[in-house]
């Protein structure tokens, strides 16, 4: 089969069926049979696998073939034409759910329907305003940050990072803007994936200090997880104050606490780049919390941070 044809594939039609049938009655091989049909020999093997545990007869395969086209265009369509899906769907795209939790959201409360449903829904009713992150992401070079940093050869690095079989073990990080020394304290709980957010006046050591003690207090902490900030500087101070062991990404290497770097992409839909951080209302921070604490999360099997987090 030439490649133009390979693109436009068709379906074998209830003529050529029948033609296969006659053909194979009359031991042809499935190259000769592909090449009386112009199809590929790999197209006559799949149609008379799918038959080896019954005789091949040409009405048989025929109505097999249009009744799972059937199925799959109604798949496709199961979200328009199930009233109670699409209000789910409806209700729960702008909050910030992708289809992928709609979908196991779903799933648990014991209906089924899959996320490429619920994209053709999405589609086909102009909803896409409400899918967020649809571009790529850039990762920008921070070689003029380098010199802020020194090195400290005595830092615990993730490699060395106990497991986790509970909660308690922390990522941390700072939410920050040009247009205020104000931050935003940041704070994800490795196993339920809970988050923490507190604002904070400035990132001085002492003021961190205070936001840990803080957690510490109202949630427990085991290990903490953190980048190279300035803040961070006198870790031992910290870390004789919380109790706990701190231990470091790599320099530049944001993406080994994951988990709070994804936490912060979220953050940023409510709260955005150049917000001044003194000036935003609790209100605003109460939501981004929730948020990521009520919302299903697909690696907790739909279950929600918070659902996960109080189970310990």
């Amino acid at each position: 089969m030439n490649i133009k044809a390979a693109r436009h594939y068709q379906h074998l039609s209830y003529e050529e069926r029948v033609r296969l049938d006659a053909l194979r009655r009359r031991g042809d091989s499935l190259r000769t049979i592909g090449r009386e049909l112009n199809r590929s020999p790999n197209t006559i093997s799949r149609e008379l696998r799918r038959f080896r545990s019954v005789p091949y007869t040409p009405a048989r395969a025929h109505r097999r073939a249009y009744h799972k086209r059937y199925l799959s265009k109604r798949t496709c369509l199961k979200v328009a034409t199930d009233k109670a899906l699409a209000d789910l769907v409806n209700e729960k795209l702008p909050l910030k759910w992708s289809p992928e939790r709609i979908s196991g959201y779903a799933r648990l409360h014991g209906i089924a329907v899959s996320k490429k449903a619920i994209y053709k829904y999405v589609k086909s009713r102009w909803l896409q305003e409400h899918l967020v992150f649809k571009g790529s992401r850039t990762c920008r070079s921070s070689n003029h940050r380098r010199a802020r940093y020194s090195k400290d050869g005595f830092k615990r690095t993730v490699a060395e990072r106990p497991p986790v079989h509970g909660t308690g073990h922390w990522e941390i990080d700072f939410i920050t803007s040009w247009a205020s020394k104000g931050v935003l304290f940041v704070a994800s709980d490795r196993f339920s994936k809970k988050t923490v957010i507190q604002f904070l006046p400035d990132r001085r050591a002492a003021t961190v200090a205070h936001a840990l003690l803080a957690l510490k207090s109202g949630y427990g902490i085991k290990t903490v997880t953190a980048d190279n900030d300035l803040a961070f500087i006198n870790w031992r101070t910290l870390e004789a104050a919380i109790g706990a062991n701190f231990y470091f990404a790599r320099p530049f290497a944001s993406w080994e606490k994951g988990l709070v770097e994804n936490s912060n992409r979220w953050i940023r839909l409510f709260i955005p780049k150049g917000t001044n951080i003194r000036t935003v209302p609790a209100a605003a921070i109460d939501q981004a919390m929730q948020f990521l604490n009520r919302t299903p999360r697909q690696v907790l099997g739909f279950r929600t941070a918070d659902e996960v987090y109080y189970s310990q």
